[in-house]
């Protein structure tokens, strides 16, 4: 998607209730939509394993850290972009840990059928303006 990061739809949180609220996207110096967009979708298209769960878990939170490294290049002041990253990391820290601890939790290792036709999937594309092949081959049959 070639758009400003800022003006990434959201994608952080567990789609439902108060969970948005409490896994925002978007920080002063950082946004990490872009970065929790793939998680989601690698996680809900995966194979059911452990291993890829938490390999899942940990792409995010590099993902993260990566974008803070890059968010922070354009801070001049040396403190400033080492407390600025050290925050960040900080931030990528506990999304991964809330991920791994949380929703090891709620893990289910059954096959959830073709990742395509999963409301996560669906919704995820439709908010980056993705198209879904697989569901434009069901409507034409």
């Amino acid at each position: 998607m070639d758009r400003p990061l800022d003006k990434w739809p959201t994608f952080c949180g567990p789609d439902i209730g108060i969970g948005d609220e409490l896994v925002p996207d978007d920080y002063p110096y950082w946004h990490f939509a872009c970065c929790c967009f793939p998680h989601d979708l690698d996680f809900a298209t995966g194979p059911r394993t452990l291993e890829f769960f938490h390999g899942a878990n940990m792409r995010l939170k590099r993902n993260m850290q990566a974008m803070v490294i890059a968010t922070s290049r354009g801070i001049e002041n040396f403190f400033k972009r080492v407390a600025i990253r050290e925050a960040g990391f900080a931030v990528a820290d506990a999304y991964y840990e809330a991920v791994e601890i949380g929703f090891d939790t709620f893990f289910n290792p059954d096959p959830p059928g073709n990742p395509f036709e999963q409301h996560t999937v669906i919704e995820k594309l439709k908010r980056a303006g993705i198209r879904n092949p697989y569901l434009e081959s069901v409507k034409e049959k």
